[in-house]
């Protein structure tokens, strides 16, 4: 699965649901699929705050056999990704500087990539998978506790 996403706050409700949506029908584990998508939204949010991107994000996802590969690409100015450090604890006071922290967190792996723009690639190991001839209602489970906000606008679909 993959699209292209327009780097606006507005955007990310419509987009949040999709993954969700998309890994519902792939994957019967609720609580993976809520990390997922939050560390997805958290890489989609990093990009809207932090890129200075102009142009649209790329968003894909693929499952590797029982691995899920997730990356988040945009086309901004960037960081120095050495200067990340995933076992450094972020300020607690701080407002921002979370996101990256909550990810490798989360996520198996996480590698980033700056190169005309950043690539957040996360992947997640022993990922259960549907049987794909089932057709089973999609899980609903926001145990992030997030409201969808409103005005969320659509996405724009690339794939």
């Amino acid at each position: 699965m993959g699209f292209e996403l327009a780097p606006e706050p507005s955007r990310l409700t419509e987009a949040r649901e999709r993954l969700r949506d998309y890994l519902c029908r792939h994957c019967p584990d609720a609580r993976v699929v809520a990390d997922v998508v939050l560390c997805l939204e958290e890489a989609c949010a990093n990009v809207i705050r932090h890129s200075g991107a102009r142009e649209a994000m790329q968003v894909a996802l693929r499952f590797d056999d029982d691995e899920l590969v997730c990356r988040v690409r945009d086309r901004g100015r960037g960081f120095d990704t050495a200067s990340f450090d995933p076992k450094a604890v972020p300020d607690p006071l701080s407002s921002q500087g979370r996101g990256l922290f909550i990810i490798s967190r989360i996520m198996d792996e996480l590698r980033l990539r700056c190169d005309g723009g950043l690539e957040v690639e996360m992947v997640k190991h022993a990922v259960p998978r549907r049987e794909t001839s089932r057709r089973e209602a999609p899980c609903r489970d926001d145990s992030h506790g997030r409201a969808p906000s409103a005005g969320a606008a659509p996405t724009e679909a690339a794939g």
